[in-house]
């Protein structure tokens, strides 16, 4: 079981590739930075951001058959789209690979792909980082970067709406949660119903 922090980065650094432990990086950097703005605390932050991927070593295939093993709720939808269950199975790897008995912190790393319509101070700090982190770049990413210190639920309601427009543009399924993340935080960010 690993328990510290240079640990677990030893160890993801020869599990991912380089690009998706530098991404992981960025993201337990931005989610630091961002948890003072968002009075979340910051070792909660900085575990969540470097852990959020540690699924992501798994191709799609075996995401699929590692949930099936390990009892995770699988939807239709995950199984057309296995690339969604890296979260859980991220959440998963955090308590039995990595010794992290925090709710919160699992939580966080579980719903950072496609949020939830009643979200934690800190998840929102870890699906905002996973999702604007410097690297990342698609239309409507700005925006999101331009709310994140300002106003975190119009962050996540424009990160969750550039998703839902680039998967109708390429004819992919939209999954529930992520209209329901959408649909939540435009309504918290703008006191709406």
């Amino acid at each position: 079981m690993i328990n510290n922090e240079r640990s677990i980065i030893n160890k993801l650094e020869g599990l991912l590739d380089e690009a998706r432990f530098k991404h992981s990086l960025r993201v337990q950097e931005l989610a630091v930075d961002l948890s003072k703005h968002h009075k979340v605390d910051p070792n909660k932050a900085s575990l969540a951001g470097i852990l959020h991927d540690c699924a992501r070593y798994l191709p799609p295939k075996a995401l699929l058959i590692k949930a099936e093993e390990v009892g995770l709720h699988i939807e239709p939808i995950m199984r057309f789209e296995p690339k969604l269950l890296h979260a859980p199975l991220s959440g998963y790897f955090a308590r039995t690979d990595y010794n992290i008995d925090d709710t919160e912190i699992i939580n966080a790393i579980e719903r950072h792909t496609i949020g939830s319509a009643e979200m934690t101070p800190l998840d929102k700090v870890i699906y905002i980082a996973d999702h604007v982190e410097p690297e990342r770049e698609y239309p409507g990413v700005a925006k999101a970067r331009g709310l994140m210190k300002k106003n975190i639920d119009a962050a996540i309601c424009a990160i969750a709406s550039s998703m839902i427009k680039y998967l109708l543009d390429i004819e992919k399924p939209v999954h529930p949660q992520t209209l329901e993340t959408r649909n939540s935080h435009l309504r918290k960010a703008n006191k709406l119903w």
